[in-house]
């Protein structure tokens, strides 16, 4: 697990991690992965940059920029050759308080899978806003066998939720 500071008076600093493979899989967990949070109105959040050069491979767990604060969150960027996200598996960016949620971008040169429970979403649970979502690769699958399944932008507060972009490239 990578955890980003939190704490009074501070600054959480970015999260650059690069790799030819990556995989998150925390088993049972779910609290396995690479996060960054603020909880207090001092803190600013850092921003989430992953990059595989082939396969990104996230279950039971994820990558997670929050704010709890009136700050604002982090942006979540996400690149791979190929990116499977299932069982549990998450790319999240979320606002608890009046902070604004970052933004997530999601890209693969290859397809992006979306599967058994996975997820890219934003959320807002007060009046702070949701962080917009784009998503493209050349293929994108997203199929929740009978689970909830998806890309979501949610407010459960006064803010409002974020805009969502998908693109496509191929018809396969």
């Amino acid at each position: 697990m990578i955890i980003s500071g939190k704490g009074s008076n501070s600054s959480v600093g970015l999260i650059k991690v690069s790799a030819d493979n990556i995989t998150i899989d925390g088993k049972e967990t779910e609290s396995t992965g690479i996060f960054t949070n603020a909880q207090d109105s001092a803190t600013r959040v850092g921003s989430i940059d992953v990059s595989a050069k082939n396969n990104l491979s996230i279950s039971n767990g994820g990558i997670q920029a929050s704010t709890f604060s009136s700050a604002d969150g982090g942006t979540v960027t996400v690149s791979a050759g190929s990116i499977d996200i299932g069982r549990k598996g998450i790319i999240v960016s979320q606002a608890s308080s009046t902070g604004n949620a970052g933004d997530i971008d999601v890209s693969s040169t290859g397809h992006i899978a979306i599967t058994n429970g996975g997820g890219v979403s934003t959320s807002t649970l007060s009046s702070g806003n949701a962080g917009s979502i784009k998503l493209s690769a050349a293929n994108i699958e997203i199929n929740g066998h009978d689970r909830i399944t998806g890309i979501f932008s949610i407010t459960g507060g006064d803010g409002n939720a974020g805009s969502v972009e998908i693109h496509a490239t191929t018809g396969n």
